[in-house]
Parts: structure tokens; sequence; C-alpha cells
């Protein structure tokens, strides 16, 4: 069976918050890699606990874990199922959390 990978894109906005996230953290550098690595052959893995949140910047989105309380937030690309948006990374819980 050929299995397609998804090709991953990445907002200003993750990206911005994944610097700050990861600045001087080899580990957690490595959880997120991981995360998005298994995301882009699987976005339905169950071990990514993905399902639809609000997210506050993006609206009704993806969410996937990362670790306990750490999410990545995306979607599907309009116009192809094979790319997937990352929108932002951030908290689960808190007043900074990336979703309500």
């Amino acid at each position: 069976m050929l299995t397609l990978k998804h090709n991953l894109r990445f907002t200003k906005t993750y990206i911005r918050k994944y610097k700050k996230l990861t600045k001087n953290n080899k580990k957690l550098k490595k959880q997120i890699s991981k995360t998005l690595e298994l995301l882009s052959s699987d976005p339905r893995n169950p071990s990514l606990k993905s399902h639809k949140v609000y997210a506050k910047e993006f609206g009704l989105r993806l969410s996937s874990s990362v670790s306990a309380d750490l999410r990545v937030i995306w979607d599907y690309d309009q116009n192809s199922q094979l790319i997937i948006l990352i929108l932002t990374i951030g908290t689960h819980s808190g007043k900074n959390r990336v979703y309500n």
C-alpha cells in the first residue's frame, strides 16, 4: 500500500511562537519535530489526539498534542488535502492558551 506524506507549511505566527518556546530547549524541539513528522505521515494517528477546536486567532481548526499541555493548531490547505498548514503552537491551559 502506497502512503503519501503530507507537506507541511508553516505560518509566521507558528514560526515566531516556535522560536520563543524552544529557545535553549533541545528536548522540546525534538518533541515538536516528532509530532510534526507523525502529523505529516498520518494526521489521524491516535497518539496525536487530534480534534477540532476553536483557535483564538484562526477559528475552527484541528489541534494535535505535543505534550501534556502543548498543542499544535493546524488545518488542511483549502486546495489540497496533501498540504497541512501549521498555524500556531501553544499551551492547552492558562491565560495564554491557543484555543477556548
